[in-house]
């Protein structure tokens, strides 16, 4: 699958779900049967880990399409995670009609 087509699944993805992390075995999982990357590592428990994944995050949030925080796992951190992963979400597409953010009460 070409990058267009993998970042197009992850926005249609994103749709209809808030957010999504490399950690995410439901969200990992669905990007593995959808797009078929070339390397899997299957790991014993939690998410497979997919490179292919991390990269085109990555990719997208750099070509704005994506914002991402940092998120800690300090209950994760003796049971093989990470301390932290990015979570990613849609960036919001800029109203044309109220170019600025508003705040409905």
């Amino acid at each position: 699958m070409k990058p267009i087509d993998r970042f197009a699944w992850i926005e249609k993805y994103l749709t209809e779900h808030d957010c999504c992390d490399a950690l995410d075995r439901t969200f990992v999982d669905a990007y593995d049967l959808a797009c078929q990357p070339a390397t899997v590592v299957i790991m014993p428990f939690g998410a497979n880990k997919i490179p292919q994944l991390g990269r085109d995050l990555g990719q997208m949030y750099l070509q704005g399409r994506l914002t991402r925080h940092a998120t800690g796992l300090p209950q994760m951190r003796g049971m093989g995670f990470p301390a932290w992963t990015y979570v990613y979400r849609l960036k919001a597409k800029p109203n044309k009609h109220h170019p600025f953010p508003t705040k409905e009460f």
